[in-house]
């Protein structure tokens, strides 16, 4: 990107946005504040943990993040037609799938 906007882009093509708003890393001081519907990228890094390593979401902010990733992939496995599977049984991840495929990750888990 850095060549786009250094040699082709027209001179001032680009905008600057919030990093709030476009790259909200959790618990960044400037940006705890930052009302949830104000937020349109979280960057599950550094204070936020990605939630499919199944740790633990550390404050208030990386919490409401991880459940609000949790919701958005329950979705998805709905649309889908798939089960809702378990969340981090064991701190493990399942992935999306079908019912072969979920049982085939709990039976190796010993679940």
């Amino acid at each position: 990107m850095p060549y786009y906007f250094t040699k082709v882009a027209p001179q001032n093509a680009s905008l600057a946005v919030s990093v709030c708003a476009y790259n909200h890393m959790g618990e960044m001081e400037r940006c705890r504040d930052t009302p949830m519907e104000q937020v349109r990228v979280v960057h599950f890094t550094g204070g936020c943990a990605k939630p499919f390593r199944c740790l633990d979401a550390h404050g208030p902010v990386c919490q409401k993040f991880t459940e609000m990733w949790w919701d958005a992939s329950r979705e998805i496995e709905k649309k889908l037609g798939y089960p809702e599977r378990p969340r981090c049984p064991n701190r493990n991840y399942i992935p999306i799938g079908d019912e072969a495929t979920i049982n085939g990750h709990l039976k190796a888990l010993g679940l």
